[in-house]
């Protein structure tokens, strides 16, 4: 009894600090996390995870009784474990590097003067009170510019276009000739959206391809109407969510000489209306792609939204990242790491009801990571049961699947589309209830394919100048969907021409979309050096991809390779110049 007499402060308020102070430093972060991700703390499956961390915390405050080395050891530990969360500052650390801060920082609490552990400690309560009383954050962040007509061939002021632009990209979203037809018997769903887009009067292009199998890199090139490497538009951030920025939009450019305002939604991973770095937006609605709030009021239990939140939470640590691949932690989990598909349904929600009051004269632009893994979604947009399906076996970019994979990922990839579909379709309605329909341009496009391979494209034998990638799986990476439609239309096309969806976006953008042409002669798509090896002398702080590896896009129909020759690498490797 003596013993455990010891373990438990008596009547000195600064040990009982001291004892408690390992839940502050566990408690601090996660508070933190909730708050910005706009989810409620009282609810029981954030009250589950904060008792854990607090029983968590008590276990250390013990062990901190048993001796001021411990105690020094305990607070060392939590507090790195703190920093890790909270900032980016280990992400060039490899995994040996990080055992030297835990260190340093047990060596100062050891021999720190007194004075010194009582100001830290102090420090630590006051961060915690501050944390509990700081309001949550909004949701969608919101942003508004006085975004400046410049350069040359302006319209007059106040010339205004008396039409709305309404422009939507569905990451991932394969397109109408792509969908694999062992997958999609007798081309239903093929069908269904092609008939869909149709009846709605718009000009559907059943063979577009995206330049490049990447977000970071296929939307910076569609934005600009090109096909070079994206350190042209891009700048890039080890901030928060490590954010890749557009800096350059020749599209926005061209909208803007035409007299519309830009209001963007945009992912904080992929941020496309930065003022600093792009003047030509008037409204930028940042959000969260991977954001606990897509949870908070969906019918999953309780139990698995606390999964889930954790989940997410752990992968905010770089120390958890580095174990992750080391001990293939991922591989022993069948819970996914993303909620991406979640958030979609609500930022989508709210772009719907600004397009419905939308003044003419504007352009309202969003980028959903839907139809993009997890594969979370029933066909009607209802929540599926845990486990959710991921693209690949670490949800990681050009997958590897095995046959049973693909098949079973290629089911509920599919039943995502249709949800996408049926969102597009409730759009739709209500813009023509609302008699805005007619007056409206309309985008609807991908920025690359399902990307649900049977080869892996990054590893072996990715990125090399004799590899070949097959036909068919040029046509899951690359095969995506793009569909415009423009003020006034009643009857729309099918177009099974083969372009690009930087050459399509650029006509219709420049009032081209009735040209009658044959597709482009050479299409081409690009592959991407990853070595060390071949970024040598390359300046490549974008990405790490250094060079461009041209293929020749397979002619496909339906998912079907038409002809025998299979994709060809042409000519040098492309190397960006620095």
């Amino acid at each position: 009894m003596g013993k455990w007499n010891r373990l438990i402060p008596g009547k000195d308020l600064s040990e009982w600090a001291w004892f408690f102070g390992p839940c502050a430093l566990l408690i601090i972060p996660f508070v933190v996390y909730v708050k910005s991700n706009t989810y409620p703390i009282m609810t029981p499956e954030t009250l589950w995870i904060l008792f854990g961390f607090f029983l968590a915390g008590i276990f250390l405050g013990i062990l901190g009784q048993m001796g001021a080395v411990l105690r020094a050891l305990t607070f060392a530990a939590t507090l790195t474990l703190l920093i890790d969360v909270q900032t980016r500052w280990f992400i060039d650390y490899s995994l040996h590097q990080y055992i030297w801060i835990p260190i340093g920082l047990y060596a100062l609490a050891l021999m720190s003067p007194e004075f010194i552990r009582t100001f830290a400690l102090v420090t630590v309560y006051a961060t915690l009170v501050a944390v509990l009383v700081t309001p949550q954050s909004q949701p969608i962040q919101v942003a508004e510019f006085d975004a400046k007509l410049s350069g040359k061939n302006m319209l007059a002021s106040g010339d205004r276009p008396n039409t709305i632009w309404i422009h939507i990209i569905v990451d991932e979203q394969i397109g109408i000739e792509s969908i694999p037809v062992e997958f999609d018997g007798h081309h239903r769903l093929a069908n269904r959206l092609k008939s869909d887009y149709i009846s709605d009067g718009f000009t559907v292009y059943g063979r577009a391809f995206s330049h490049f199998p990447q977000t970071i890199m296929s939307l910076p090139n569609i934005l600009n109407l090109s096909n070079q490497h994206p350190k042209n538009f891009l700048s890039s951030s080890l901030g928060e969510a490590g954010s890749f920025w557009l800096t350059q939009s020749n599209y926005f450019d061209r909208l803007r000489r035409q007299g519309f305002d830009i209001h963007v939604y945009s992912m904080d991973f992929f941020r496309t209306c930065d003022p600093r770095r792009l003047g030509l937006i008037k409204s930028c609605y940042t959000y969260r792609a991977n954001s606990i709030w897509g949870l908070s009021e969906t019918s999953l239990s309780k139990s698995n939204k606390a999964f889930l939140m954790l989940r997410i939470y752990a992968r905010l640590s770089k120390v958890y990242d580095k174990l992750v691949t080391v001990f293939d932690i991922d591989g022993h989990f069948s819970l996914p790491r993303s909620v991406g598909p979640l958030v979609s349904l609500k930022v989508f929600d709210r772009f719907r009801k600004d397009v419905l009051k939308a003044e003419l004269g504007s352009v309202w632009l969003i980028h959903i990571p839907l139809p993009h893994d997890p594969y979370a979604l029933n066909r009607d947009c209802s929540i599926k049961n845990l486990p959710w399906l991921e693209n690949g076996e670490d949800s990681d970019l050009y997958q590897m699947n095995s046959v049973g994979a693909r098949r079973a990922n290629y089911s509920h990839y599919l039943e995502q589309v249709e949800c996408v579909n049926q969102q597009l379709q409730s759009l739709f309605d209500a813009l023509k209830s609302s008699g805005s329909y007619d007056k409206a341009h309309i985008v609807v496009h991908g920025d690359h394919g399902s990307r649900i391979g049977t080869h892996n494209l990054r590893h072996r034998p990715s990125y090399r100048q004799d590899f070949r990638p097959s036909a068919e799986n040029m046509v899951d990476v690359f095969g995506t969907l793009f569909a415009y439609k423009p003020p006034g239309s009643s009857a729309g096309t099918y177009r099974r021409e083969m372009e690009s969806v930087s050459a399509l976006l650029d006509k219709v953008s420049a009032g081209r979309a009735n040209d009658r042409e044959n597709g482009e002669d050479d299409p081409v798509a690009y592959l991407v050096e990853w070595s060390d090896e071949a970024c040598q002398g390359s300046i490549s702080d974008m990405t790490q991809g250094c060079r461009l590896l041209p293929v020749t896009m397979p002619n496909f129909s339906y998912g079907k390779v038409e002809t025998e020759k299979s994709s060809e690498l042409r000519g040098e490797l492309e190397t960006v110049p620095p």
